[in-house]
């Protein structure tokens, strides 16, 4: 399932008549991670990376953090499977690491890696 938001200044043009396109012009906006607890992973974020938060819904199902330029999202898991007719695999029922990765930029890579750990990270690979 392709599920986006439609905000100026994207552009998609179709001529049905001429079979014309014109290029999408697309920014990615969201990482959206579906959890079990969107505060405590909020928290973890905040404390073991810095991040601020930039949002929390009243309902506590939806927040979300500064990250610069694209935002990383958690959302209750209840939503994803609102959203996905199917559900959706969780990173608790998973005995392997997920497909997907989150890369976190930083010069301080061992000093980020041992803060990670220290505020409840599991270590899958220590820096090379």
């Amino acid at each position: 399932m392709l599920k986006y938001t439609y905000n100026q200044p994207t552009q998609f043009e179709y001529d049905l008549a001429g079979y014309t396109h014109r290029r999408c012009e697309m920014q990615f906006g969201y990482t959206i991670i579906y959890v079990s607890d969107v505060a405590a992973s909020l928290g973890f974020f905040e404390r073991a990376f810095g991040f601020s938060l930039r949002f929390l819904h009243e309902s506590g199902q939806y927040g979300e953090l500064e990250t610069g330029a694209t935002t990383l999202a958690f959302a209750q898991q209840d939503l994803a499977h609102s959203h996905f007719a199917g559900g959706v695999l969780t990173a608790q029922s998973a005995t392997q690491p997920l497909g997907v990765e989150i890369a976190l930029v930083t010069t301080a890579i061992t000093e980020a890696h041992q803060q990670a750990i220290a505020h409840g990270a599991s270590e899958l690979a220590a820096p090379a």
